[in-house]
């Protein structure tokens, strides 16, 4: 068995059989020759470009709404629930936390603020005292000589603005308590010039010189005596007559001796020589000391407890809520006769 030099493996007609010669042709050898169709055409030239490309696989086709065949079954409602409320609860507990943070913030900063408006608090009311005080005590040493003149007055005053709201809170009129205030004023004016012209003065000393004679006694004390005993005389007397009126005899005995201790006391002011600083000294004080008295006596007629503190009880509202509960009353009895017809 020869080669065949011409035929090579690769050639697509060298495989081709050879044709018999059944039809008389003798032992000549016929190459068969087939035409190259054009998918082999295709298949050659792109064994010769590369690799053959793979078409992507088509999807089966669904129907809408179909779930696909690997995916993973759908939770039920109740751990749908579960998880929802897992988030709401892990959501609202979130903000809670973040409330927590800045209320304590807060709180810190208002502890800090408050211990700074209590300092300013303090602070202020001490310097308030401090200048009310000040000032009083200033006053008493430049204008009456005297630091003790200051905390009297000082006193005196505070005494008589506490009695003022006082009475004002319990229904006074705050014009009577000002017209008090002008009144005890203007009769500290005339104490006070009173006792600077030391008038009182001159006349003990006219009576104690006419009956210097026929008492063994110091001249130089019998004004001031004179003074003391007629200041006892009447002071007690007007107590005797307010005491009678107001408690009996019981009252008059007391007025009595108030008004003999009260006079006596008023009358050995007056009978001594006062220079002018003193007088006016002593006549502020009196303005202060009348004025409580004063400011009572002329609103004393307008304290009304009952009325001024009923106001704060709502009476309207309160007798309102009254009738309708009759009516109520009234339609349900009207109802029940009506139901026990039917």
């Amino acid at each position: 068995m020869t080669n065949d030099p011409e035929r090579t493996p690769s050639d697509p007609t060298s495989n081709a059989p050879a044709a018999s010669d059944a039809d008389g042709t003798g032992g000549q050898r016929t190459t068969a020759t087939r035409p190259t169709s054009t998918s082999a055409g295709r298949t050659a030239t792109a064994g010769a470009e590369g690799p053959p490309r793979q078409e992507p696989a088509r999807e089966e086709q669904r129907e809408p709404g179909a779930p696909k065949p690997d995916a993973p079954p759908r939770p039920g409602f109740r751990e749908q629930w579960g998880r929802t409320r897992s988030a709401a609860g892990s959501l609202v507990g979130a903000h809670v936390d973040l409330l927590k943070a800045e209320l304590s913030e807060i709180f810190a900063q208002l502890k800090t603020l408050s211990v700074l408006g209590g300092l300013v608090l303090a602070l202020g009311l001490f310097l308030a005292n401090l200048v009310l005080i000040g000032t009083a005590l200033f006053l008493g040493e430049w204008l009456f000589g005297s630091l003790g003149w200051g905390v009297l007055h000082g006193t005196l005053l505070i005494t008589g603005v506490l009695t003022a709201l006082v009475l004002v809170i319990l229904g006074a009129r705050a014009g009577r308590l000002a017209f008090a205030f002008l009144i005890s004023a203007l009769l500290g004016v005339l104490v006070a010039i009173l006792l600077g012209t030391n008038v009182v003065r001159r006349g003990a000393e006219l009576v104690a010189a006419q009956v210097a004679p026929s008492l063994a006694l110091d001249p130089a004390v019998l004004p001031t005596l004179t003074t003391v005993v007629i200041g006892a005389v009447l002071v007690g007397v007007v107590g005797l007559v307010l005491g009678a009126r107001g408690g009996g005899f019981k009252g008059a005995v007391a007025g009595l001796v108030g008004g003999v201790v009260l006079g006596a006391l008023i009358g050995w002011v007056v009978g001594l020589e006062q220079p002018w600083h003193v007088a006016a000294a002593l006549g502020v004080t009196v303005a202060f000391l009348l004025w409580p008295v004063l400011q009572y006596l002329m609103a004393r007629g307008m304290i009304a407890p009952r009325e001024r503190f009923g106001r704060l009880v709502p009476r309207e509202t309160y007798e309102a809520a009254l009738e309708t509960r009759v009516w109520l009353g009234e339609r349900w009895a009207d109802r029940r006769k009506t139901l026990a017809r039917r």
